[in-house]
């Protein structure tokens, strides 16, 4: 699948011709859902960024 090689939503939306990204997303959701990571709690992180404590792994695969 596109979304496993890496592309964007964006360039996916181009590459089937779809009309947006809003509708590549709505078609392929189910498909991405089971590949989600668990949601990050953002109070918990604010806490261990302002103790100074390690942050927890980074799951998004987002560089920082």
């Amino acid at each position: 699948m596109l979304f496993e090689r890496g592309l964007n939503v964006k360039q996916v939306q181009r590459w089937l011709g779809h009309h947006s990204a809003s509708f590549t997303l709505d078609t392929y959701v189910h498909l991405l859902e089971e590949a989600l990571p668990e949601p990050l709690c953002l109070d918990t992180e604010l806490a261990r960024t302002l103790s100074g404590r390690p942050r927890s792994k980074n799951v998004s695969g987002v560089k920082p």
